[in-house]
């Protein structure tokens, strides 16, 4: 075994299960590891995470965006301010940051409630009651770019909940504001300043 090998089942599999995805099998190197990145690469990934979706970097330790995302939840449905009118946005740059497993129905409905609030500079309010007046449909006549169908830049957006912090009231409107701006940049789409 190489100097930067773990014994047992190997770096591969510890990166499948930190991941939940089969990786595919790496190289080994001369001495039958998997791993030839020494032991300070190895470590690095050992105690630091990064979503696979949104590229949000976080320690072993320290919650998921899955896990942050349901402290949020708990927080928007208390309907206090500054989270419970914010739901809408919250909801919709999570889930264009996390598609994974969602319909296309649902990510295009995120998908114009971002641009109808950074684009076309609607409230957030009008927008989450148009669209609850509207049901499961679209309203007609609310024009949005269309959305593309992958994202235009791969890898970490440039906010994303991580960045958030502890959702704290004072902080919590700007760094929803630069989460949901930093998902249409993400998607390749610049919204307006001033929103």
């Amino acid at each position: 075994m190489g100097p930067g090998c773990v014994p047992g089942a190997g770096i591969h599999a510890i990166l499948e299960e930190r991941t939940g995805k089969p990786l595919p099998l790496a190289p080994r190197d001369e001495a039958g590891c998997d791993w030839n990145g020494g032991r300070s690469a190895m470590e690095r990934i050992l105690t630091s995470g990064s979503c696979v979706q949104c590229g949000a970097r976080f320690k072993p330790s320290e919650p998921t965006c899955a896990d942050r995302f349901s402290e949020l939840l708990a927080l928007d449905h208390s309907r206090q301010e500054p989270w419970g009118s914010r739901h809408g946005l919250a909801f919709a740059a999570y889930t264009l940051q996390h598609p994974e497993g969602q319909t296309a129905s649902a990510l295009d409905r995120c998908w114009l409630v971002l641009c109808r609030v950074y684009i076309s500079g609607d409230s957030p309010a009008s927008v989450a009651r148009g669209l609850r007046a509207h049901g499961s449909r679209n309203p007609d006549g609310w024009p949005a770019p269309p959305r593309p169908r992958e994202r235009a830049v791969q890898g970490g957006f440039t906010t994303t909940i991580v960045d958030l912090g502890a959702f704290g009231a004072d902080e919590y409107a700007a760094g929803l504001d630069s989460w949901c701006r930093a998902t249409l940049v993400g998607w390749g789409v610049a919204p307006s300043p001033g929103r």
